[in-house]
């Protein structure tokens, strides 16, 4: 037989046998009210975990050992398996619900590498143990983006004009959010907006950012005209931006690290943490949510780019999983919805500005209502001076329930230099009319941010359990002491 009717045996092979798993996963008796399992064969070591890195439970982790591990994620009904099979070898086989690895539906087993595992109300990563693995870097440094060189390509730079005819019928335009009319992601409806935009402009809040500089074309999934062949010169071109992206939603995440990174960073000493002061780009910026945001990739002359390879870039100006933020300097960040839900969030909030911004150059005033004090007693944990007036600190105000927000008007000491102030309820209604974010979240944990320009992301929450938050607080302390 030919090397390539082997090929094809073996890709049978492995395809029946993903088959056969996704089979008995779907019929298999899996439950729990969040991430449940494993479920499987686990007498062989993998040295691998499952993080989850997004969800109202971020920052927990699961060994895992070599086998099938079977997952249901509560009430929303979500199932997924993963097969492991070493380090480098990790299938994901969906099961029920929403299932995408960075900005890809699955449709079948799919391999995980280095991607990240979206459920739609969670997001995971599977990684080296805890003990194994290495910092990614030193510093959480501020945002930036470089400018692509255009080289010399093949094709018209100016669009050709429509030929009329009634055959085929022009396609419909996408309608998409605010955000840019991408089919990526789960965007609400807005206006017909289809300029990319940046998500990672300091000073800007969460969903704005300044246009893109090809503008004029619908982004999403390759185009029609993806299915045609690129030259050697293009298709380097296209990898070079390709690569920007890559490196762009990296360096977002990292300046915004999830709540289980910083746990690492801080067991190993508070690496790269609390170095913002208040003139920092990103002081008193906050991750509240994980989405897929749009992005524009930045080019030195970008009229040099033919018209044919447009779609394409169009096709991949998307951060796939990247940190959805709050800036507080602008205004309030408004959190309502399901109360359990809303906490989470606002732990998470707190615990960012704790460990990105330096000691003495900021403190907390946290007000609740009366019934509501006991949610917070987890922030004693954390050292004094995160809550003592300094004539050069920032204040943070975190106010839980109407009378915790007046409160906390009426009692704060430094209210003219408030840095940022959070509030949680349990409607819209009772949120202060100036909130520069507000962050709707459900039972399920699914969430809706909104910016103070109207614009609307469906994304998954970023938040912890009391628990975890008690934890890091007291690790905070034991850091710093």
């Amino acid at each position: 037989m030919s090397e390539l009717g082997n090929a094809e045996t073996q890709r049978e092979h492995e395809e029946q046998q993903f088959n056969d798993l996704s089979d008995s996963f779907l019929n298999s008796p899996v439950a729990g009210d969040n991430l449940d399992g494993p479920h499987g064969d686990q007498t062989l070591t993998s040295g691998i975990e499952i993080r989850q890195i997004a969800g109202l439970t971020a920052g927990t982790v699961l060994p895992l050992d070599r086998g099938s591990f079977h997952f249901r994620n509560g009430g929303s009904e979500i199932q997924f398996s993963l097969h492991i099979e070493t380090r480098s070898r990790v299938m994901v086989v969906p099961g029920k619900g929403f299932l995408r690895i960075n900005d890809e539906d699955l449709d079948g087993p799919t391999r995980l590498g280095n991607g990240i595992l979206d459920v739609g109300n969670a997001r995971f990563i599977v990684r080296q143990r805890s003990s194994e693995r290495r910092l990614s870097g030193d510093e959480l440094l501020t945002e930036s983006q470089p400018i692509i060189a255009v080289p010399p390509l093949d094709g018209s730079l100016i669009e050709p004009p429509a030929i009329q005819t009634p055959e085929p019928p022009a396609p419909e335009k996408k309608k998409g959010g605010l955000f840019g009319a991408f089919s990526t992601g789960r965007w609400a409806d807005g206006s017909d907006q289809d300029h990319p935009v940046i998500p990672n402009t300091p000073q800007a809040s969460p969903t704005e950012a300044p246009q893109g500089v090809l503008g004029g074309f619908t982004s999403g999934r390759w185009a029609e005209s993806s299915s045609a062949s690129l030259d050697g010169a293009s298709w380097e071109f296209m990898e070079e931006i390709r690569d920007v992206r890559r490196e762009q939603a990296d360096q977002y995440r990292a300046v915004h690290p999830h709540p289980e990174e910083t746990m690492h960073r801080l067991k190993r000493g508070g690496t790269g943490l609390w170095n913002r002061e208040p003139h920092h780009s990103l002081f008193g910026r906050v991750a509240i949510a994980y989405a897929d945001l749009a992005w524009a990739p930045l080019f030195d002359n970008p009229d040099a780019i033919p018209v044919r390879l447009r779609p394409h870039i169009a096709g991949i100006s998307t951060l796939p999983s990247v940190p959805v933020t709050a800036n507080l300097p602008i205004g309030p960040l408004g959190i309502f919805g399901h109360r359990a839900s809303a906490l989470a969030v606002a732990r998470q909030a707190l615990l960012a500005i704790a460990t990105t911004s330096r000691p003495e150059s900021f403190e907390f005033g946290v007000f609740a209502n009366d019934e509501f004090v006991e949610d917070w007693e987890w922030v004693n944990n954390l050292p004094e001076n995160f809550f003592s007036s300094s004539r050069n600190s920032q204040a943070f105000v975190f106010a839980d329930g109407e009378h915790g927000y007046r409160r906390a008007g009426e009692l704060h000491p430094i209210a003219q230099r408030e840095a940022g102030v959070v509030v949680v309820t349990e409607t819209v209604d009772s949120l202060p009319a100036d909130c520069g974010t507000v962050i709707q979240v459900d039972e399920y944990g699914y969430c809706r941010v909104t910016n103070h320009l109207g614009e609307m992301i469906d994304a998954t929450p970023l938040g912890v359990t009391e628990e975890f938050a008690e934890q890091m607080s007291q690790t905070i302390s034991t850091v710093l002491s």
